[in-house]
């Protein structure tokens, strides 16, 4: 009866997985249906989205979503990790039998833990098996299997691999440029080769498959004859320090790496004497809790560990359940994961993570501490594999060699990236610098921090007292309810009695600080940056994973990547006086909000009335709400600010690095978010060059006239008329240079108040040297667009009448769109508050340039009418009654929209036929997808979104991602594609300045569209800057992208409703089009740009 009884589970449980099997092909079937075959012509473009591994592997019913499958993946690897591979075994075999086709790196991860643990037949078995499971070896494959055998010595098999390996069009000498291995593995199969192939066998570098092609925009500077730079006029880093001091500061890095951050000391005073007895029994009460903590912690999660092992223990040893992947998925998701790093290493992270919970009465929601908590622990498990792994001192001793070479003569123009990577060609016996550690998806996120943050709360207690000091709550976040961690109010009040808050050291991780060293190259999307800490060369959002593939198949990322390694090779250092200030002003008990300095306001909270109505009452609570609100927003930027000047007291006589990535339309950003040339005006004016130049004979001009516009009232004059204007006000400039707090004060009235003080010490300091022409400036001078994205709508329809708008064409003074568009809109009012329209009259005198700037400069990105009134309605405030802004708003958001149309027809008709491709694209179940002229691949991420509840040993949390294998969101790629593609030029212009200032050894670094350099070297790179634009928009733009959708895209069907589809349901299948529906264009000649002098100034 037993016997019976187990079959008919066995029988109905193969039944049931048939079931789900067939309902999924048959989905599958359906969704394939409408894909394009792997033939198609979209090939010649580059790869599609569907082309990748991830979306055309055959995927089982369980793992549907790319993230759970990664879920997975990342499991099998913490299993092989911790040396249990034959429970990852069971893991993997367990969805094989349900259909799923994992990818080929998953069966080397089990392939290289069955040899490590010298279980060979399984090894055997596993490979044998690739066939029958339709997958086919590759170079790891190969070098696991060649491994293996080098550890029994058999020569026999060692040959019949070989011959394998020829049958499938390797070479054993490409092998070690191609797999992954170790030094050990490394060593052990050459060893094993040169006994079989003789002592002449050596590794070489395979050679490209198919000829390296550059973007013909690029294609000159990756001539041979013109690589070499000018030695004397390079940015050269590699020469700053001497080996002694290069070292101390690898040594540095590579130690915030290791430790996934560094303390800084806070800016902020004490505010009460160091002696203060009440101060110091908080901090010792402080100090003593979180050791009391961080012990219950580590004695609970080592616990946890325990019992874990025990139970994998027991499960291993009844042979009965081993393979029962049932019983293996009923394992607490957290702790394979939990096992991965010492319990001392969990404790620090999370209570690291809470310190700043303990200055918050109102909490912090359990995502962000979830994200938080798992993106430090993945970084430093990375940190800790690779250290295992011997990487770390690989690339510590080859950085040695790198500088050296940095600071010699022999330095070219692509070498950054080139010598490294033939650096690392002639170390490949001593192991890969990459470390095959899959990505911890949202799901292991909420795993991991639920259980830690459930042991906090149960565990940690306040001083001399069994209560405990963190609770975890709900709160209503619309319709939704939020789970939230609060700290004690006893707790609070004693860090606020401590000097904590005020005096002791902030916690910043790794990608929160600059680096002390030049970073590495990047040579892949994958491998460049930092020395040990893991990044990826393109920043994307949470679980979104599209991006990375479709870069990692792309044959030629350079030309972006040797951009990204100038932007980051150019050292920085701490303006000093204006670092100063700052913390004076931020200490000060003054308001200093007009100068970016966050106050809290110290207004008492409104007390209700013991007689008071209802409605009273009501209002009375809503003010001490709103009150409350911006305490906290006042709070949190106040903190923001008080990190970003620790930092910049802590860099204060440092030279630093700002390493580079970009998003996924090729946009550039500095990687550390606190002190970076990205930021507001208060961060930009602490910002200087390392490497100064003498200002040359028109240097001092520069300055003068970057101090005009950063006032602002004057940048609209001539470049003439802003140079008499600095002339004039020498006299405030040196009274803001001396005096900046008890003087004039002349430098607070400006747009950019920080930088404009900057400034004007410069000029001042340059002045009274004697000689300008030879003072060595540190100041980056910056050159601004004027309207960058309606000056490349302009430039691709070829329209005249915009291009006069954005200064395209030469003129003696630059046009200002702004004001234009003012009188433009201002016009129409006038006409309609003639014919009685109620706004139009009370807007008379209302409307000025400052009113419609935001909503003309963000229409071009995508700008909604929603988006557009509230940017009017926030400069309205306060010049007409409350009751009307939203009514003058709302009409004024029209004008300023028809208004555009009318100067900008063609910029309109482009943005049109972009939108209507893109939901023709999306209708047809297609994600957008494009290439930028420099080659890089953008796929817009917008996906319906999946829902999925995630049960943690704290609660319950939904998971809420735009899973790629879902369809595209048509509204979100519709709107988004103007905005995204105007983006993805911005940065190809960017870039291509970038590659030819470093070609002319000028300094260059840029904001998007404002380009920064030395004062001496404005021209030159103005000149560059309207040459790469002109190459740009020379170039067949718009037809390229229109060729593109036509080879990817066109020969689907989309849906096509009609025009009153809501009463009668009508639809009917259309198929795409692009190149037919291309807008006309105008007969502007781009090439008047070049005579331009406003173009950017």
């Amino acid at each position: 009866l037993r016997t019976r009884g187990v079959l008919q589970r066995v029988v109905a449980r193969s039944a049931f997985i048939r079931q789900i099997r067939r309902r999924y092909a048959s989905e599958a079937k359906i969704k394939g249906d409408e894909s394009p075959s792997l033939s198609s012509p979209a090939q010649k473009q580059g790869v599609l989205l569907e082309e990748v591994s991830e979306l055309s592997r055959t995927r089982c019913y369980r793992l549907r979503a790319i993230h759970d499958e990664y879920y997975i993946v990342a499991l099998i690897d913490a299993f092989i990790r911790q040396e249990q591979v034959d429970l990852a075994a069971v893991l993997f075999n367990g969805y094989r039998r349900e259909g799923h086709q994992f990818d080929m790196s998953v069966y080397n991860k089990l392939l290289f833990g069955w040899v490590a643990m010298g279980h060979h037949w399984q090894a055997e078995n596993l490979y044998h098996g690739l066939t029958s499971d339709g997958v086919e070896p590759n170079a790891q494959t190969f070098a696991g299997m060649l491994w293996l055998y080098s550890k029994v010595d058999s020569v026999k098999y060692i040959r019949k691999i070989l011959k394998h390996m020829d049958k499938k069009g390797f070479k054993a000498e490409h092998l070690f440029h191609q797999a992954c291995l170790t030094s050990e593995q490394a060593q052990s199969i050459n060893q094993s080769l040169l006994e079989v192939l003789g002592k002449d066998f050596a590794p070489v570098r395979p050679p490209q498959a198919n000829p390296l092609t550059y973007p013909s925009l690029v294609r000159h500077l990756y001539a041979e004859n013109t690589t070499s730079f000018n030695n004397d006029e390079k940015t050269n880093s590699g020469s700053m320090f001497s080996e002694k001091t290069l070292g101390e500061l690898l040594e540095k890095q590579l130690n915030v790496e290791k430790e996934g951050g560094v303390y800084i000391r806070n800016v902020s005073p004490t505010g009460v004497s160091d002696n203060d007895t009440n101060e110091m029994i908080a901090n010792a009460a402080l100090s003593e809790l979180r050791n009391k903590w961080k012990k219950a912690l580590v004695e609970k999660i080592e616990s946890e560990i325990a019992t874990y092992q025990k139970h994998i223990n027991k499960l291993t040893s009844n042979k009965a359940q081993f393979n029962n992947v049932i019983l293996l998925r009923n394992i607490p998701k957290h702790l394979p994961f939990l096992c991965l790093l010492s319990p001392n290493d969990w404790a620090t992270i999370v209570l690291d993570e809470l310190a700043p919970l303990m200055q918050q009465p109102d909490g912090v929601k359990i995502h962000y501490i979830c994200h938080s908590i798992k993106q430090l622990a993945w970084e430093r498990f990375v940190v800790d594999q690779k250290h295992k792994a011997g990487i770390t001192d690989k690339i510590c001793l080859m950085y040695l060699e790198y500088m050296k070479y940095l600071s010699s003569s022999e330095v070219s123009y692509t070498s950054f990236r080139n010598f490294w990577a033939d650096n690392a060609s002639s170390h490949v016996l001593d192991g890969c610098l990459l470390i095959d550690v899959p990505t911890w998806p949202k799901n292991i996120a909420y795993y991991l921090a639920g259980a830690l943050l459930h042991y906090v709360t149960n565990l940690c207690t306040l001083p001399n007292s069994d209560e405990l000091a963190f609770h975890h709550t709900y709160e209503a976040e619309g319709a939704k309810q939020t789970g939230v961690i609060k700290p004690h109010m006893d707790l609070v009040k004693l860090v606020k009695k401590s000097s904590k808050e005020k005096k002791e050291m902030i916690k910043m991780d790794t990608q929160s600080l600059p680096m002390f060293v030049p970073p590495r190259p990047w040579v892949a999307p994958n491998d460049g940056c930092y020395l040990a800490a893991p990044v990826h060369v393109m920043r994307v959002g949470r679980d979104v994973y599209q991006h990375q593939l479709l870069l990692e198949r792309t044959t030629n990322l350079y030309p972006v990547l040797d951009a990204l390694n100038y932007l980051g090779s150019i050292p920085w250092k701490i303006n000093k006086k204006i670092l100063d200030l700052q913390v004076e002003l931020f200490n000060s008990p003054d308001n200093h909000e007009d100068l970016e300095i966050p106050y809290i306001s110290q207004e008492p909270l409104p007390v209700i009335p013991k007689d008071a109505t209802v409605d009273e009452r009501t209002k009375v609570i809503l003010k001490r709400k709103l009150m409350q609100k911006e305490q906290r927003e006042s709070h949190a930027l106040r903190m923001e600010k008080l990190y970003k000047l620790s930092l910049a007291s802590h860099l204060r006589d440092d030279i630093f690095w700002l390493p580079h990535d970009i998003d996924f339309r090729g946009r550039a950003y500095a990687i550390p978010p606190h002190i970076s040339h990205l930021s507001s005006d208060s961060n930009r004016g602490l910002m200087l060059f390392a490497t100064g130049k003498p200002l040359g004979e028109k240097g001092l001009e520069w300055l003068k006239i970057h101090l005009v516009n950063l006032h602002g009232e004057k940048k609209k004059l001539s470049l003439q008329g802003r140079l008499d204007y600095a002339n004039e006000m020498m006299s405030e400039i040196f009274d803001s240079a001396e005096k900046p707090l008890t003087g004039n004060r002349w430098w607070q009235q400006s747009d950019e108040p920080w930088q404009m003080l900057a400034c004007s010490m410069e000029i001042v300091d340059a002045i009274r040297s004697g000689d300008p022409t030879s003072f060595v400036s540190h100041l980056p001078i910056h050159q601004d667009g004027s309207c960058n994205g309606l000056q490349h709508y302009a430039a691709l329809g070829h329209d005249f009448l915009g291009a006069e708008q954005v200064n395209l064409t030469p003129r003696e003074s630059p046009a200002d769109l702004y004001t234009t568009v003012a009188k433009m809109v201002d016009k129409r009012r006038a006409a309609q508050a003639a014919d009685g329209k109620e706004e139009a009259k009370i807007l008379e005198g209302k409307i000025h340039r400052k009113v419609v700037k935001q909503t003309v400069m963000t229409v071009v990105y995508g700008v909604t009418w929603v988006g557009g009134r509230q940017q009017i309605a926030r400069q309205l405030k306060g010049t007409i009654p409350d009751e009307h802004v939203f009514a003058c708003s709302n009409y004024i958001v029209g004008l300023v929209f028809d208004s555009l149309a009318e100067a900008f027809k063609n910029a309109r008709e482009i943005q049109n036929w972009l939108s209507d491709s893109a939901r023709q694209i999306s209708r047809a179940g297609k994600p957008v997808q494009w290439t930028t002229p420099l080659g890089l691949p953008v796929v817009q991420p917008y996906h319906v979104n999946t829902e999925k509840q995630v049960q943690t040993m704290l609660q319950s949390i939904v998971r809420k991602t735009p899973e790629m294998t879902n369809p595209p969101n048509v509204r979100e790629q519709k709107m988004a594609m103007p905005p995204n593609f105007v983006h993805s030029l911005d940065s190809t212009h960017m870039m291509l300045t970038a590659l030819h200032c470093q070609r002319h050894g000028i300094t260059f670094v840029a904001v998007h569209d404002c380009f920064w350099t030395h004062a001496c070297t404005v021209d030159v790179m103005n000149k560059l800057c309207r040459e790469q634009f002109v190459a740009l928009h020379d170039s067949p733009v718009l037809e390229n992208l229109a060729e593109e959708f036509e080879e990817k895209f066109g020969h689907l069907s989309y849906k096509e409703y009609s025009a009153k589809r809501s009463l009668t349901g009508r639809t009917g299948m259309v198929q795409c089009a692009f190149k037919g529906t291309l807008p006309g264009r105008g007969d502007f000649d781009v090439k008047q740009v070049l005579e331009s002098i406003y173009f950017f100034s």
